[in-house]
């Protein structure tokens, strides 16, 4: 009976330390367990702060400025296939103020007189340039000269150069529009300089210029009559 007892107590020592053995494995998976629980739970939420930036199919069409630094004096140009900055807008001269043009840069269109294109001094002003017309007391000379309509006015001096031997001479100038119809008309001794101003000139196509010389000392004689300062304003 005694051995019955003592077996049973070693069988329950043996069961006891079986579950003991049972209880510590189950225990240390339960710690593995809660650690790769948490350290997926860290991965997971890393994870979502950060997600992987979507590929696009849709072409950047915007490109990324490129800035290049410079030393100082030297100079740069754009790269192939790259445009240049645009250049800044300039309004054309009618858009702030008339331009100016001088007669004597303009060809005549049809020439029925002696004329030349030189310096002259003129009431005691020095002009670089100066159209001459060599007028008589026997016959009316004329030039002429194409427009086209784009110039609106007529502005300078008619004389005799300063240094001409024959000062005493008179002459008859006529503009005309290709109409015959006068623009202006100046007449008188020449000693000193007449001056036209602003003669209209708008929608005149071809400008005539018509001379004739008087000289009250001789029946016939030749003199050439200055054109200075004759400056055409363009049509705004």
């Amino acid at each position: 009976m005694s051995k019955m007892r003592e077996f049973l107590r070693d069988n329950q020592k043996i069961a006891v330390a079986s579950l003991a053995v049972a209880a510590l494995s189950a225990l240390v998976a339960l710690a593995a367990f809660g650690q790769d629980y948490v350290n997926g739970k860290e991965s997971s939420s890393m994870g979502a702060e950060s997600p992987a930036a979507p590929t696009s199919s849709v072409p950047n069409l915007i490109p990324s400025p490129t800035v290049t630094l410079l030393e100082e004096g030297s100079t740069s140009t754009p790269p192939s296939g790259e445009s240049p900055s645009a250049p800044p807008i300039e309004l054309p001269p009618s858009a702030s103020r008339p331009l100016i043009v001088d007669l004597t840069s303009l060809d005549p269109a049809a020439l029925h007189a002696v004329h030349r294109v030189e310096p002259a001094t003129m009431g005691g002003v020095e002009y670089p340039e100066a159209l001459k017309i060599k007028c008589s007391t026997y016959d009316e000379v004329s030039m002429e000269y194409t427009l086209g309509k784009q110039y609106s006015s007529l502005s300078g001096w008619i004389g005799i150069q300063d240094d001409a031997s024959n000062s005493y001479a008179a002459a008859n100038i006529k503009l005309t529009d290709e109409n015959e119809r006068v623009l202006t008309r100046v007449s008188g001794p020449y000693a000193s300089p007449k001056k036209i101003n602003n003669v209209d000139l708008r929608n005149v196509m071809r400008l005539r210029i018509y001379c004739r010389l008087s000289d009250s000392r001789k029946f016939s004689s030749q003199h050439y009559v200055t054109l200075a300062g004759m400056q055409l304003k363009t049509a705004s």
